[in-house]
C-alpha cells in the first residue's frame, strides 16, 4: 500500500491510485 506517486494526498486517494 505504498505509493510514491500519490505520497503527498491523503490515505483516502492513495486506495484509488493504487488499482492502476
Amino acid at each position: 500500500m505504498a505509493t510514491d506517486v500519490c505520497e503527498e494526498k491523503p490515505i483516502k486517494q492513495r486506495l484509488p491510485i493504487i488499482g492502476p
